[in-house]
């Protein structure tokens, strides 16, 4: 049985840690680029637990282009 998008681990673009973006709050951008909470937050994101959602998004500039996203 494939696991969901949601459930799939990713690995962090920034420290190289795994996580599961959906689950634990990941910032996930472009096509499969995925920030740690730890990292996302120190770039600036503001996630709302209680929404379950970023409020304010990290800046992920330099790796746009690599997973094929401009920052908005």
């Amino acid at each position: 049985m494939e696991r969901s998008d949601e459930e799939q681990a990713g690995t962090c673009v920034e420290c190289g840690a795994e996580t599961r973006p959906g689950l634990e709050g990941a910032f996930t951008f472009g096509a499969s680029g995925v920030l740690c909470p730890s990292c996302a937050a120190g770039r600036g994101g503001v996630y709302d637990a209680e929404r379950d959602e970023w409020t304010r998004e990290p800046d992920y500039g330099e790796f746009a282009r690599e997973f094929d996203e401009t920052p908005s």
